[in-house]
């Protein structure tokens, strides 16, 4: 009789979710990498418009021009804040998500470990079982002599 291990099927359904989480995991890694690229790029503009305003500023400038220059950095500035709020809930997400693959990964080495365990003692009871035949078999041919 062949070794078969009773938490088989839980086993494979925990590396399928595992495998699941992983690429759930590199999905949301990916969209965090474009996130921090898009507010990297909000904040270059932002130090641009800013340095721009100051090099004007120095210039004659119409209370319009001056208007225009905090309306523009207003709302880029908004842009920012929503950016960063975005930024921190994927970053949230992805720390709960990562935190969710530790759990599965020491689920799936537990019952790893209790296979081992179990395979273990399925082979010492083999080799009792066939011991114990050797041993029937080595009494009948002594009886047959």
């Amino acid at each position: 009789m062949a070794f078969q291990y009773r938490f088989e099927r839980l086993l494979k359904v925990n590396e399928s979710e595992k495998r699941q989480l992983e690429q759930i995991y590199q999905d949301l890694f990916r969209l965090l990498e474009e996130q921090g690229k898009k507010l990297v790029d909000l904040m270059k503009r932002k130090e641009m418009l800013i340095k721009r305003f100051e090099g004007e500023k120095k210039k004659k400038m119409s209370i319009m021009g001056v208007r225009e220059h905090i309306h523009a950095l207003e709302n880029i500035g908004h842009k920012i804040h929503a950016e960063q709020c975005q930024y921190e809930a994927l970053r949230t997400r992805l720390e709960r998500l990562k935190a969710e693959l530790t759990d599965k990964a020491i689920e799936i080495k537990k019952y790893e470990k209790l296979k081992d365990v179990h395979f273990a003692h399925y082979e010492e009871e083999r080799k009792r079982s066939e011991a114990k035949q050797m041993d029937e078999a080595a009494q009948r041919a002594v009886l047959k002599q």
